[in-house]
């Protein structure tokens, strides 16, 4: 923080650091690019838009995801605040903070479609290719729209009231999360998108991703985690978020991994007159219904104060292809977290009743 500052003026207003706004993987996990201002400004001059705006060049930076070597910058028109990458091509697709979608060619580095979200305040918050890239989906104050980003007219539908969106394996279908007065729900859309959905009761505010067969439904909530069939929308199994036994917490993130193993966080207690904690990701396979926990390079213990107020500031989580890299962003600051190759997971947890082996 800059010293002698005058204490009449905001922080924003009087220091601007480098911010990290969206980070992706490259469908390899060789690449990750990140959305990027280098001096963001807060906007008070008009609530009914996106909080910061960056009074240098807004970027999106690509980089080596091994060595954090830089690739290239794309310089955007705004903030990129969601990045997505085709998974078959050399396209990537960047939501912005004005609310535009820019599309990307990664061969020539140059941006070849601009396309505009309806959103008015928050921007382009998610974005995301469809499994096989035939659909392109964005969201932004909590309305979703479907592309076809090759074809115009483009836009092939809009809708409301949603607060996240996931695409199935094998992008036949698109689970959100929708969000009512004093209701919310699991709806599931076919694609091509109609409009037309069917309904999952789930309460609260989870969030959801499919098991890689698309047969479940995954709902991670702040006291439990939810398995639906998607197919008849019964639920199948509950985990309590102290399914480890009393003195273990799961945080539930509701991050899947490629391999579709749900990415949990872990704090140990330890003894009853412990101060500090073990803090790190477990993959958990939800069909086998055990759980990995995978050591990290240069593993941070908390305390549980510190840990939970660790937890709940992630505001982005993003694990590499590969499961050996993941990234936490918190408030504009990026950490890299790596999995320590040289340790073995610990042996498999089992939550609920498990298959031998």
């Amino acid at each position: 923080m800059v010293e002698e500052a005058d204490a009449s003026c905001y922080l924003m207003d009087c220091y601007a650091p480098s911010q990290v706004f969206g980070s992706a993987f490259s469908p390899d996990g060789k690449q990750v690019a990140l959305g990027y201002c280098e001096a963001p400004r807060e906007n008070r001059s008009n609530p009914r838009h996106y909080r910061y705006y960056c009074e240098s060049t807004p970027q999106v930076l690509l980089l080596d995801a091994a060595t954090g070597d830089e690739i290239a910058r794309l310089e955007t028109s705004d903030i990129p605040l969601s990045i997505a990458f085709h998974p078959e091509r050399p396209v990537a697709a960047f939501g912005l903070a004005n609310r535009d979608l820019e599309l990307w060619d990664l061969d020539s580095m140059s941006k070849f479609r601009t396309l505009s979200h309806s959103s008015k305040r928050t921007g382009v918050v998610d974005v995301a290719f469809s499994p096989e890239g035939a659909w392109l989906i964005s969201l932004g104050d909590s309305q979703l729209q479907v592309w076809d980003w090759e074809h115009a007219p483009f836009l092939q539908g809009t809708a409301e009231g949603v607060w996240q969106a996931t695409f199935s394996p094998a992008g036949q279908k698109l689970a959100t999360l929708w969000a009512g007065e004093r209701i919310r729900r699991a709806r599931l859309y076919d694609l091509p998108f109609t409009g037309k959905f069917s309904e999952l009761p789930i309460d609260g505010i989870p969030s959801i991703s499919y098991t890689p067969d698309g047969s479940l439904l995954i709902a991670t909530q702040s006291d439990r985690t939810s398995t639906f069939d998607t197919t008849t929308g019964e639920a199948i199994q509950e985990f309590a978020r102290d399914a480890l036994g009393p003195e273990v917490l799961l945080t539930l993130s509701g991050l899947s991994s490629a391999d579709g193993s749900l990415l949990w966080e872990v704090f140990e207690s330890g003894p009853a007159d412990a101060t500090e904690i073990r803090c790190g990701p477990m993959l958990w396979n939800p069909q086998e219904r055990r759980g990995m926990y995978a050591p990290l390079v240069d593993e941070i213990c908390l305390t549980w104060d510190v840990g939970f107020a660790y937890a709940v500031s992630q505001l982005e989580r993003t694990i590499s292809p590969d499961q050996r890299l993941l990234l936490l962003l918190t408030d504009g600051m990026l950490q890299t977290w790596g999995v320590d190759p040289a340790q073995p997971p610990v042996e498999p947890v089992c939550l609920g009743t498990c298959g031998e082996g």
